[in-house]
């Protein structure tokens, strides 16, 4: 093999080696900016589990899941990443404060990164009401029509 056919065979090699960019989560698009909206209805308190659904498939769509869950952990501050995972979590905090109705996002604005705001909202909103929804259940059985008629009742 002469230096000319190892050289062409470096260039083919090296052009298979292609890394897409959206499989880092510290990559960031040209369409993505703090203001955005990263679901259609915002947090309210009520609305939780559709709230929360939409934000994780959002997040993980545009490969920032990590940020909320503990994955993409922070890395130390000599890392050659720390800059880009605090632009990247400072991104992901925006978009879900912005994703809140102002009474509540004024709650968690100080949190210090998405995964404390993912826990906060989580513990505080993500709890099922169990006694309630076991009475709830009750009532509905023995709801009856007895003697009344279809109008009364």
């Amino acid at each position: 093999m002469t230096d000319s056919d190892s050289s062409s065979g470096d260039e083919r090699a090296s052009a298979t080696q292609y890394t897409n960019p959206y499989d880092d989560p510290f990559y960031l698009t040209s369409s993505d900016f703090p203001g955005m909206q990263i679901v259609s209805a915002q947090f309210n308190g009520r609305n939780y589990l559709h709230w929360s659904r939409g934000v994780t498939m959002a997040l993980s769509s545009k490969n920032k899941l990590g940020f909320v869950t503990g994955k993409t952990a922070m890395p130390s501050a000599n890392s050659s990443k720390f800059q880009q995972w605090i632009r990247c979590d400072s991104m992901v905090r925006c978009w879900l404060i912005n994703s809140m109705i102002p009474a509540i996002k004024d709650v968690f604005m100080m949190c210090k990164n998405a995964k404390q705001i993912w826990t906060e909202v989580q513990e505080r909103y993500g709890q099922s009401n169990g006694p309630l929804l076991f009475q709830l259940k009750k009532d509905l059985r023995n709801i009856s029509q007895e003697n009344d008629s279809i109008a009364d009742y």
